[in-house]
């Protein structure tokens, strides 16, 4: 047991150096790291090397009276004088240790406490600039924001819900979204919300809803879905007056702003759409009757041009009048078209177009102005003279043309030979000219 006594000594020896050979090998390992535990370590170190040396003292003391060591050493350490030196050095550990402490620890904590604290507060300012910001946004803004959970109840709306739906925020809230969205989008509102919950953000979704005071409100949505806080976060824009706006652009560019009739580009979509339907079935063709006014341009030099708009407007009220079956439309100028569909019969058309221009060539009263106007019309039939809209209405045309070489105020149909005779003209036409430039005349 004696001799045991005495091997513990060195065993704390052993313990004691392997704790400092650690923190000095992590130290030159990585010195960085060490910047604000240095203070720490000197105390570990200082404590260390007191323990070493205490132990040592006492190892070899008792070493030395259990034969480990030459006997004589038992006699050197164990004077009273060399016994006091090991609680000298706990005094001296002790005294280093608070040295540390009060001039360089307790400093040096209290101006990194300060400067956390300056840190927490700049940033604490930050978090409630930042809050403060997302507040008004969130009651400022002209879009409408709502918060849902995962099933689509409303957990917040922010005030421009009542110029959007008119509701107010504490109306909608704690109601399921579902309630103010048109029964034909709630299917595609449900896929969106749910590929948002998979990670997709959602951008311009466009949903119908439901005014309080029941007329439709398209609003395109974008948001987000938040899987730590389990809500949607949506902002939804009033596309109201864009729709407005792009159905006026469609209205500008498919018809006449002055009689209201669709305009070409209507009639060619128009006659595209109904070939291309009946495309298989032959027997149901369609005429395409291409008419002109005779003595317009005088009535526009005569009585100006606003008589000349209203006659137009009266013509085109009169075309229209006729049948609901017959499609009108007007090219520009004094040209209309008209579309008889399921009418392929030459005689059946040319029947129609007879009672039409009794009707436009009937008197009209303007203004105190009695006026009468004559007109010509070119007909082709599809599919035998035509199987698109290009074709159909350059074959009215050269008709039309026709029509009007043969005195006006008649009904040409279209045969082949007038594109021939029309291509003769222009050939010719094309070498006159070729020959005056070349002086070929003699």
């Amino acid at each position: 047991m004696s001799l045991t006594a005495a091997l513990i000594y060195w065993v704390i020896i052993a313990l004691w150096l392997a704790v400092l050979t650690t923190v000095c090998v992590a130290f030159v390992r990585n010195p960085r790291t060490f910047g604000t535990v240095r203070l720490l370590l000197s105390v570990i170190v200082v404590d260390t090397v007191r323990n070493i040396i205490e132990n040592l003292y006492f190892g070899l003391y008792f070493g030395g009276q259990y034969g480990l060591f030459p006997s004589a050493i038992v006699g050197v350490l164990g004077n009273p004088s060399y016994l006091i030196l090991p609680k000298v050095m706990n005094v001296a550990a002790a005294c280093a240790v608070l040295g540390l402490l009060v001039l360089r620890w307790l400093p040096q904590a209290s101006k990194e406490r300060d400067d956390a604290d300056a840190d927490i507060q700049v940033k604490t300012e930050a978090l409630n600039q930042e809050t403060e910001e997302r507040r008004r946004l969130f009651e400022t803004s002209l879009d409408l924001i709502v918060v849902t959970d995962r099933i689509g109840i409303l957990r917040r709306v922010s005030p421009s819900s009542l110029a959007t739906l008119g509701y107010l925020p504490e109306e909608m809230v704690g109601r399921n979204g579902t309630e103010f969205i048109h029964p034909d989008d709630l299917e595609s509102t449900r896929r969106e919300m749910q590929l948002a919950r998979t990670g997709q953000h959602t951008r311009n979704f466009e949903t119908r809803y439901i005014h309080k005071i029941g007329r439709i409100v398209p609003l395109a949505w974008s948001g987000v879905w938040s899987e730590p806080e389990q809500k949607h976060f949506f902002f939804g824009r009033d596309m109201t007056e864009r729709k407005v706006a792009e159905e006026q652009l469609r209205h500008l560019a498919h018809f006449d702003q002055l009689t209201g009739l669709p305009n070409r580009v209507s009639l060619r979509d128009d006659i595209d759409k109904i070939l291309k339907a009946f495309a298989d079935d032959f027997a149901r063709p369609m005429t395409v009757a291409m008419l002109a006014l005779d003595g317009f341009k005088d009535v526009n030099d005569t009585l100006g041009q606003a008589v000349g708009d209203r006659l137009l407007q009266e013509i085109a009220q009169r075309l229209t009048s006729i049948s609901h079956e017959m499609r009108v439309y007007r090219l520009g100028g004094d040209e209309f078209v008209l579309l008889l569909e399921n009418c392929g019969d030459p005689l059946v058309a040319t029947s129609v177009v007879e009672t039409i221009l009794k009707r436009v060539t009937a008197q009209f009263d303007l203004d105190g102005h009695q006026l009468f106007v004559a007109a010509a019309v070119g007909l082709a039939i599809a599919p035998a003279h035509g199987s698109n809209a290009d074709d159909l209405l350059a074959n009215a045309d050269l008709a039309l043309d026709d029509a009007k070489a043969s005195g006006g105020r008649s009904c040409r149909l279209y045969v082949p030979t007038l594109r021939a005779r029309a291509k003769h003209r222009r050939e010719l036409d094309t070498e006159l000219r070729r020959a005056y430039a070349n002086q070929e005349f003699v």
